[in-house]
């Protein structure tokens, strides 16, 4: 299987590549880039089975990326830290959803299932229902929410806040 990973952040990349190595050996990470109107081009000119794809982007974020091809010949793993998007990721016929940082077990799932699903060729669901089903079945009870902070951002588990109070921005 030919993978192509998206994402604005570099850690966020090479981690993902770093997971798909050591939980799928036969995966070939193919194309890696930060840089989604480079990946544009470079991506029509190639063949890929998977994409994983960030959603919030500079120039181009996931949605307008997608809209840059006449035709997506590959399945789309969209992996955001904002879970506003994931009705809209669904509606772009997603075959998956996974909130950063990425979770090896989800990770994991997503990809056993897109393999089961494709040797049994079932075709990506295609009306909001059915991957709204596949949504609260992955959902984890983890539900987290991204904080900017000096450094980059962190992700806090929202079960785990007691209290927030903000100063400024």
């Amino acid at each position: 299987m030919k993978v192509a990973i998206l994402d604005d952040e570099l850690h966020c990349v090479e981690s993902l590549v770093l997971h798909l190595q050591s939980l799928f050996p036969d995966i070939s990470v193919i194309y890696k880039s930060t840089n989604p109107a480079e990946a544009v081009e470079n991506l029509k000119e190639m063949e890929i089975d998977l994409l994983f794809l960030d959603i919030e982007m500079p120039i181009l974020n996931g949605f307008e990326f997608l809209d840059k091809f006449d035709k997506i010949d590959f399945d789309v793993i969209f992996t955001t830290a904002y879970s506003q998007y994931a009705v809209k990721a669904f509606k772009a016929q997603a075959i998956n959803y996974l909130l950063k940082p990425i979770d090896e077990e989800e990770l994991k799932d997503a990809i056993e299932t897109y393999l089961k699903d494709k040797e049994a060729s079932i075709p990506t669901p295609n009306n909001l229902e059915e991957l709204l089903k596949n949504f609260v079945k992955t959902k984890s009870s983890k539900d987290k929410i991204a904080i900017p902070v000096s450094d980059g951002i962190e992700f806090i588990i929202v079960e785990d806040i007691v209290y927030c109070q903000s100063h400024s921005n």
